[in-house]
């Protein structure tokens, strides 16, 4: 248009993206900048933006760390093919320092699986927890700065120690809605809860019981049987209700039922019949929850009544 005048295609301009690419370096000062190992190869995006970069606007191309691919069940995320699923559907799963978590920890050059429907989430959480140990212990190992950098920078130096509950357990603790889950929390931690980790007990509740209603495999969900007898339980052999008859003897010993002493008490009552781990504790899990798994046995068994639980062994008996 003439001197002075605005043109109407002012601020609407758009550089091919190759160019855009070479231009952000110089623009931002780029000194380092990965991107995935496909655009990396001779001829590639990321070949073209270096020569641009070099030949047109005379600046140092950054360093580049090509990296793997991220799947989501096997499948390539790509948005112009409409494969996969997207970076919002994944990112929906977790909070923040959790989808973080799992790109630090892993290394760049190899191939993140992300299995919604499978195991990938209480997995990713477990790992969150043991690096964990590593920084709120003061180890200043790659586990302890991995942990530290996964979490936002703006709050990183407010972190202090809490406790972690397992997510496998907060899982099957979100599906019973009888009990009472910070009492149940407060039972694991053995000791009274701060704010910290109320705050952390709710975040994960909430983010179970979306991967529940989304997406969790069957072998993640379960429902008590409360109201009557699985018909599975008929079936039992003699050997499996006999060490179903010890573990009754145990807990009618008890007052009070703590999960550790339950694992080292079923192993034993095991050893001692010397009756197959899936038969015992397949028996267990039918008894309770009318399927052949769940979570950890002494953990399963500390949460539920004790009333409910001598009821339940007495009529499978």
């Amino acid at each position: 248009g003439n001197k002075g005048e605005i043109s109407p295609f002012d601020g609407n301009a758009k550089l091919p993206w190759k160019v855009e690419w070479a231009a952000k370096f110089r623009v931002m000062g780029v000194d380092i900048e990965g991107a995935g190992k496909d655009h990396s190869t001779r001829g590639g995006a990321r070949d073209i933006a270096n020569h641009i970069a070099r030949e047109v606007f005379t600046y140092q191309t950054p360093f580049d760390i090509p990296y793997e691919f991220f799947l989501v069940g096997g499948k390539k995320m790509s948005s112009s093919k409409g494969a996969g699923s997207t970076a919002f559907d994944v990112a929906s799963l977790l909070p923040v320092q959790l989808f973080r978590f799992l790109f630090f920890m892993k290394d760049p050059k190899k191939v993140i699986d992300f299995i919604p429907d499978g195991d990938t989430i209480p997995i990713l959480y477990d790992f969150y927890d043991k690096y964990a140990e590593s920084f709120f212990s003061g180890v200043t190992d790659d586990y302890a700065r991995v942990f530290r950098l996964a979490q936002i920078e703006s709050t990183r130096g407010l972190l202090r120690e809490h406790f972690l509950p397992r997510f496998s357990l907060v899982s099957f603790l979100v599906q019973m809605p009888h009990m009472d889950f910070e009492g149940e929390l407060t039972k694991l931690k053995e000791a009274e809860l701060t704010e910290e980790d109320k705050a952390e007990g709710l975040e994960r509740s909430l983010y179970a019981k979306n991967w529940l209603q989304v997406c969790a495999p069957d072998n993640y969900r379960y429902e008590l049987q409360i109201e009557r007898l699985p018909e599975a339980t008929k079936e039992f052999t003699e050997i499996q209700k006999k060490a179903l008859g010890k573990l009754l003897q145990y807990i009618q010993s008890k007052e009070v039922l703590d999960g550790q002493e339950l694992h080292t008490a079923l192993h034993e009552i095991r050893k001692e019949l010397e009756i197959e781990p899936k038969d015992f504790f397949g028996a267990l899990y039918i008894s309770f929850l009318g399927k052949e798994s769940g979570p950890k046995a002494g953990f399963l068994l500390s949460v539920l009544d004790k009333k409910f639980l001598e009821k339940r062994l007495s009529e499978v008996l």
